[in-house]
């Protein structure tokens, strides 16, 4: 296994897009067990940002720029954390340290449909695993 992930949300849902939709606070973090580049990472975001939202904006696309600017190669134990919350954008921590604030609903969406959307990048099953499918 190279990461596991997890999702909370205040009350549980395992609708995807029902979770996309609503303007509700989550959280996803990634764990790493194995070393993971941070090209690797980037390459990964970008591809399902392409798949997953296909007319993200460009506001959208710059601001995943700036998180990957943000990410490092990750090694095992390392965690990505994003919560996001209503009014206030998504917070972003990487190994418990808050890296900076990005605004909108409109990213956060883009980068939980990353995992689950209609092709995440880590597969179906990966996707049913964290709506408890």
């Amino acid at each position: 296994r190279i990461l596991a992930a997890g999702l909370w949300l205040e009350q549980p849902e395992n609708d995807a897009s029902k979770i996309l939709s609503a303007d509700l606070p989550r959280r996803y973090v990634t764990h790493f067990f194995r070393r993971v580049s941070a090209k690797r990472v980037r390459t990964e975001w970008f591809k399902s940002l392409e798949q997953n939202t296909p007319d993200a904006g460009p506001e959208v696309k710059a601001q995943f720029q700036t998180l990957a600017g943000w990410i490092h190669d990750f090694v095992p134990g390392d965690e990505i954390t994003l919560v996001y919350l209503p009014g206030h954008g998504s917070d972003v921590e990487i190994g418990g340290v808050l890296l900076g604030t990005i605004p909108g609903k409109a990213f956060a969406d883009a980068y939980f449909a990353c995992a689950l959307g209609p092709k995440p990048r880590l597969g179906r099953p990966f996707r049913k695993h964290l709506l408890g499918l």
